[in-house]
């Protein structure tokens, strides 16, 4: 039997912070209240030798926890202000 865990920490960047450009069509901004995006992973293997085989027989079982995700997980996170200009948020 084996047990992992792990943890991950993702800081955002000096441009998921607040940079701005503006692309014509289309404005990029940032997001001065980004928290860090923190990711936890846990799994329980088990493993068997299969005598009348030469196999491995392996049962696992995993879980993730994420919170805080940077970026839009549905796309570009495309936003129109009330003008109809379009906003990309980064």
């Amino acid at each position: 039997m084996r047990l992992t865990a792990a943890r991950a920490v993702q800081l955002p960047s000096l441009i998921d912070f607040g940079a701005r450009a503006d692309y014509g069509a289309a404005i990029v901004v940032g997001n001065p209240g980004l928290l860090p995006s923190a990711v936890t992973n846990f799994e329980v293997d088990y493993d068997r030798n299969l005598a009348a085989l030469p196999a491995i027989l392996r049962l696992a079982l995993f879980a993730q926890s994420q919170v805080n995700s940077i970026g839009s997980p549905f796309g570009f996170g495309l936003r129109l202000l009330p003008s109809g200009q379009a906003v990309l948020a980064a």
